[in-house]
């Protein structure tokens, strides 16, 4: 590699080079440089009249392609002769007085991985603390506005963290994260929205959340002009919820119950939806060929507490997919019907907390922007940083791993607009 090629990689100009002496290595590459005098007015006062002081001598570390440079520069350092101050003229390329610019922006690129910092560290020569150092000082702030229509969940926690959950808000339109809170308790969102513009407050038009009465709060306090939206999958896992506990306690108190232990494995199938199950026929340990479907129908026939559930699940199923909010209100109110009518435990329970949040949930069939609003962005994204988590073997600063997760996540849906 000759000297002009060192150069052009570490973005060096050659008009401020006034020595280049490089010493190539078969990992990193040291370089000693000696700067032109090029500085011509006093950054602090703007005179012209200066004095070359003395020349000093200090270590900037870069980075190539494939190794990392050590430059050694020895730069003018000057006296006003107006104000008398003194100062250094710095190599264009430097961050900082002991990083340059393509070094940083290289450590950045490199966070945007699912790697540790200990494992980034090895790849530039130098310590895990340091690239936190770079990561805290010099990565971009990618925080979304809070925008017309927002979604509120919560994630398990990093294992040092200040409570069980942290609480993320993301924008539903660009699906970019607003904000990740360290707790989702009552005060604390209290707190946080007190220090939000209230104009972005105000515009808020939807907010998508779960059943937790915390977020339904905090939203009816700073957002007056949002309308609530309850989650789809949030009130449909109590529905099915409630299927799994009929079949469990059918199954375990009929000792004699037909086929109830090969059953067991196809457990899942019984809260999917009929046509989501496979197509291909399904063979019996006793050689018999049948497809899914009918696989179900023979293990709940004669059971009354398994039939009726299973076929008030394939009913809402069915028709909430193809309904307005006009409709969506009347499967809501007939289906609470019919499960308090059904005279079994678990369906009467899973009813009643419906209609604590009917009206909440009837909203999740109104449009928005021509949209049914859901949590479907904030859910995968909480999947991404389960997956963040595990790979990198948790954190013990969990306001860096936010700002991490803020960063990669929203660097990853750059210009992403639905």
């Amino acid at each position: 590699m000759d000297n002009y090629t060192i150069i052009e990689s570490l973005g060096l100009d050659i008009k401020e080079l006034a020595k280049f002496e490089p010493i190539l290595d078969t990992e990193v590459i040291y370089v000693f440089i000696v700067l032109k005098r090029m500085i011509h007015k006093c950054p602090y006062c703007g005179s012209e009249k200066l004095y070359l002081k003395e020349r000093k001598t200090g270590m900037v570390k870069s980075a190539l392609l494939t190794s990392v440079a050590y430059l050694e520069v020895k730069y003018p350092r000057y006296l006003c002769c107006n104000c008398r101050r003194t100062f250094s003229q710095k190599l264009s390329i430097s961050y900082s007085t002991n990083k340059s610019k393509r070094f940083v922006d290289k450590v950045l690129r490199e966070c945007l991985k699912v790697r540790t910092y200990l494992d980034i560290a090895d790849q530039f020569d130098t310590n895990a603390m340091e690239i936190m150092r770079i990561f805290d000082k010099f990565h971009p702030n990618l925080r979304e506005e809070i925008g017309e229509i927002i979604c509120i969940d919560e994630f398990s926690n990093t294992r040092k963290s200040y409570s069980k959950y942290a609480c993320m808000i993301v924008n539903f339109e660009t699906h970019k994260i607003v904000h990740i809170l360290r707790d989702r308790k009552l005060d604390y969102l209290r707190e946080y929205l007190r220090k939000q513009p209230k104009y972005q407050l105000n515009r808020v038009i939807a907010a998508c959340v779960d059943m937790y009465d915390g977020y339904i709060t905090a939203v009816q306090e700073f957002m007056p002009n949002a309308e609530i939206v309850i989650d789809p999958f949030h009130y449909m896992r109590y529905f099915t919820d409630a299927l799994q506990k009929i079949r469990i306690r059918i199954v375990d108190d009929e000792c004699n119950y037909p086929d109830k232990t090969r059953f067991k494995k196809h457990r899942k199938m019984y809260t999917k939806r009929s046509e989501e199950l496979p197509e291909e026929l399904m063979i019996l340990n006793s050689g018999e060929a049948i497809s899914y479907y009918d696989r179900i129908n023979r293990f709940i026939k004669n059971n009354y507490e398994l039939d009726y559930p299973y076929h008030l699940l394939q009913d809402f199923y069915f028709t909430s997919k193809r309904c307005n909010y006009t409709e969506g209100c009347s499967l809501i109110e007939n289906t609470i019907r019919r499960m308090e009518q059904s005279g079994i435990e678990e369906l009467q329970e899973c009813a009643s907390t419906r209609s604590n949040y009917k009206e909440f949930i009837k909203n999740s069939f109104k449009l928005y922007k021509g949209k049914r609003v859901t949590n479907g962005p904030i859910e995968g994204i909480n999947s991404r940083v389960k997956s963040y988590k595990k790979l990198i073997c948790g954190y013990k600063d969990y306001e860096r791993f936010y700002e991490r997760v803020i960063y990669v996540i929203n660097s990853s849906k750059k210009g992403k607009a639905d």
